[in-house]
């Protein structure tokens, strides 16, 4: 079934521009869809966040075989946007409901012959057609939007992932990672971390920037075989009246979060670095990912420029948010104030790295734009694969690299 799917979808990526890469520039949405796609985007990079920072909490125990939790994340969120790339029902009859409204506009088919073929499920046009229709629009639909450059995208995070990769470069990411509430990411002194030879940061490196791309490689093609398996099992979302009512969810959770985040709960200060700074930065980032993305991506069909620069952009804003929260000579403040504005500055921080740059940047799109490029040439897919790894761990070593190896860093108070 996989294969029939590829041959009836040419490049057999089923409508894969998630952050449009390949292909014409889509037509603009109308006002009202575009309001529900950004309110989607809002309300599913929280819930993609927040599964993050939970996923990385779960995976972080004493002597975990692997020693970053995010591996976990970026496997689950390419995973899913696998399914949702693949998947042929989920989002079906809503988009047969409209092609039968636009057929009945258009064409001036008759509203029963319509009505007749949508509780049959044997649509009154061509097959064919119908399925290229079908996977256009799926791809401008704000649910399948949200679920994959919101969720997904923010489910999993190149920026971080490029950050631990430098970490096991220079010997600061501990062995045995303890996370809290009150560290949602890996702190150098999370752990106890043993000196080494300098020659064993390599394959430390090796081993960082292998595992996750491999791993997530393996997620999404799993998600696209089980969404080709199991499509008579795949439910139908009743989608008439969800948009409106995500909608008032998503504006509502984060003025919620706005809130709390002003006027965090007596007792519960910890949980505003740990928790709702994270989710208070996370659709900023997630929305100028989408529109980098469907701006520049079409216009370079062989190197998605949008992604790239986006993990770009992310990867080195959380490389100076790190070495400030570190920094005693920079931000002497935050390392000697448990409260008041030394421990809010450093909450701050904390919360560009996981919630802004963690949902600016991206592996599960990544993947399926490798997944893309390679299907037509591979030698795209290399260069674009290992272009971003390397361009983004190099600048790491750069903006990282050079305060620890000179000044280095110091204990922030907010992990």
């Amino acid at each position: 079934m996989a294969v029939e799917q590829e041959k009836k979808n040419g490049d057999g990526m089923n409508g894969v521009q998630i952050e449009p890469s390949h292909g014409p520039v889509e037509p603009r949405h109308p006002p009202l869809q575009h309001f529900f796609t950004v309110s989607h985007l809002i309300l599913f990079s929280l819930l993609g966040t927040l599964a993050r920072l939970a996923i990385q909490w779960l995976s972080s125990y004493p002597g975990a075989v692997v020693i970053t939790p995010l591996v976990w994340a970026n496997l689950a969120g390419s995973a899913m946007i696998g399914f949702l790339v693949e998947d042929d029902r989920l989002f079906r009859a809503k988009i047969r409901s409209r092609q039968a409204r636009e057929r009945r506009s258009n064409q001036g088919t008759q509203p029963g012959m319509d009505a007749l073929a949508e509780e049959s499920g044997s649509p009154a046009s061509d097959q064919g057609v119908e399925d290229e229709q079908w996977i256009t629009r799926k791809k401008e639909m704000p649910l399948y939007i949200g679920l994959t450059t919101g969720f997904c995208g923010c489910l999993t995070s190149f920026s971080t992932f490029a950050r631990d990769s430098f970490l096991a470069l220079s010997n600061d990411l501990p062995s045995t990672p303890v996370f809290s509430l009150s560290s949602p990411g890996p702190s150098i002194q999370a752990g106890v971390i043993p000196a080494r030879n300098a020659a064993w940061s390599l394959p430390a490196l090796l081993g960082s920037v292998i595992l996750t791309p491999s791993l997530s490689l393996v997620g999404y093609h799993t998600g696209r075989h089980l969404a080709a398996a199991l499509p008579r099992s795949t439910p139908r979302l009743p989608t008439k009246h969800l948009d409106p009512v995500l909608a008032v969810v998503a504006y509502t959770s984060y003025l919620v979060i706005i809130f709390l985040a002003a006027f965090p709960p007596s007792g519960h200060l910890s949980s505003r670095g740990t928790i709702l700074f994270p989710l208070l930065f996370s659709p900023p980032g997630c929305l100028l990912r989408y529109y980098l993305s469907r701006w520049l991506n079409p216009r370079f069909p062989t190197f998605p420029l949008g992604t790239f620069l986006c993990n770009l952009l992310g990867t080195g804003v959380l490389g100076m948010a790190y070495d400030l929260q570190h920094s005693w000579s920079v931000f002497p403040v935050m390392m000697t104030t448990t409260t008041g504005k030394g421990l809010i500055s450093c909450q701050v921080l904390k919360g560009v790295q996981e919630g802004f740059c963690g949902s600016l940047t991206t592996v599960s799109t990544w993947v399926v734009e490798l997944d893309s490029l390679g299907r037509k040439r591979r030698r795209r897919a290399w260069r674009y694969g290992a272009g971003s790894v390397a361009v983004c761990v190099g600048l790491l070593v750069g903006v990282m690299g050079v305060m620890r190896w000179t000044v280095g860093w110091r204990r922030s108070i907010c992990g």
